[in-house]
């Protein structure tokens, strides 16, 4: 019996190592960050995977805007917006939706930012290896830009509120599941070093259905009419900073953007009009815009 009793132990001992140690394996089949992306192909397709989280729903377009307008008093559309009664424990389907969008599509760039950038100069170029970086960091600072109109205080002048953005900055695994929320100024401030760079480093505009070097910049202005737009206490050169950037797009000559004079040909030509520097697609039926 002691014999039986000690094979028995020794098997169970051999049999839970080897769980172990198989829990720590990553499966041959699986693609992730260090299999995934291995050349200039299949880093571009790294940033190309973000896009449909952003055209996949109306998180970015039609819902948010119908939320943000609810939080304003405007319309009773969203109940829990309009009466401010929305919190982690109270919610609906559809704000844990959002919340779940707005992350997934940050996970995918913090994916494709980390991939790129392990990449030697043997696998891509470094002028395309920083371009997509970019790209990938624009769609970050977006996202996260989103997060923070929806589900923090980025209309308060006060730098240190505590109700800033869960700022994410690396893919997401149980070691850095639990973090806290950036303050109000902390979370201006990562997502302005974002779009900072991706003005630098990304490409002039040549589709609407991709970021540009020009969308960057009206987006940063558009961050900075709301940030400074209610803080009189900083004065006007945020203000003056997003009316340069405006008219840095505005005089700037790229093919396939312009301004249109006519406002009903630019709402029929929708989806297709020249004065889109971004707007792809949803999938679906197309309600919603971004």
């Amino acid at each position: 019996m002691k014999k039986l009793f000690y094979i028995a132990m020794t098997t169970l001992i051999v049999g839970v190592s080897s769980c172990t140690d198989s829990l720590d394996l990553i499966p041959d089949y699986e693609l992730n960050e260090k299999n995934a992306v291995t050349d200039e192909i299949s880093a571009r397709a790294a940033v190309n995977g973000i896009y449909p989280f952003i055209t996949q729903g109306s998180n970015f377009s039609g819902t948010v805007y119908g939320q943000l307008a609810s939080k304003s008093g405007f319309v009773d559309w969203s109940s829990g917006d309009y009466d401010m009664t929305t919190t982690q424990s109270n919610n609906t389907p559809s704000v844990e939706y959002m919340w779940l969008g707005y992350y997934e599509t940050i996970n995918a760039a913090n994916f494709a930012i980390d991939a790129i950038s392990k990449l030697n100069a043997t696998q891509i170029s470094e002028e395309e290896q920083i371009a997509l970086i970019a790209e990938a960091r624009m769609l970050r600072g977006f996202s996260h830009a989103y997060a923070f109109w929806l589900f923090g205080h980025w209309w308060n002048a006060d730098d240190s509120d505590v109700d800033g953005i869960l700022y994410r900055d690396e893919l997401a695994s149980v070691s850095n599941l639990q973090i806290a929320r950036l303050t109000v100024g902390e979370s201006y401030e990562k997502i302005f070093e974002d779009l900072d760079y991706a003005i630098e480093n990304l490409p002039n505009f040549t589709t609407n259905r991709k970021v540009s070097k020009e969308y960057a910049k009206a987006f940063k202005a558009k961050m900075l009419l709301y940030r400074y737009g209610f803080d009189n206490a900083t004065g006007n050169e945020g203000l003056v900073e997003a009316l340069g950037l405006v008219n840095e797009v505005l005089n700037t000559s790229v093919s396939g953007f312009s301004m249109q004079g006519d406002l009903a040909q630019v709402y029929e030509d929708s989806w297709d009009s020249q004065e889109n520097l971004f707007s792809g697609y949803l999938e679906g039926d197309g309600g919603y815009e971004l």
